[in-house]
């Protein structure tokens, strides 16, 4: 099933641009994960929290977020990943999904091509 985020909204110095990005959810690994251990739970939710973090510390200047609002989401998720990680055993680091990093990767790479594509139309 592929559903369509809208992921942002671009801004322009006279108009807001709504930029639809197609990237398909991952909703197989959620539910493989939802039947595994409370470990490995812990270690996909830690994996998830780090992918968003990476994906909102990447440069985003012609996106409309406010610098201290991205500042303060980034403090929190980052403070949520490190207590959950504190949680996970000796052996849980090595257990981060490749599947999940490369959606992320290209969730990343499609909001930025449409970025690019969005602030050179205009």
């Amino acid at each position: 099933m592929t559903k369509t985020l809208n992921v942002f909204q671009a801004k322009n110095s006279t108009n807001t641009t709504e930029v639809e990005v197609t990237v398909a959810f991952p909703n197989h690994l959620y539910r493989q994960v939802s039947k595994s251990s409370a470990e490995d739970k812990l270690v996909f939710t830690v994996q998830v929290l780090e992918e968003v973090a990476v994906l909102f510390e990447e440069d985003h200047s012609s996106a409309s977020w406010e610098h201290s609002t991205v500042r303060n989401f980034l403090n929190i998720v980052n403070k949520q990943a490190e207590e959950l990680h504190s949680c996970i055993g000796s052996h849980g680091h090595k257990k981060k999904t490749t599947k999940l990093h490369m959606y992320f990767k290209r969730l990343s790479h499609h909001i930025l091509k449409e970025m690019v594509r969005s602030h050179h139309s205009h």
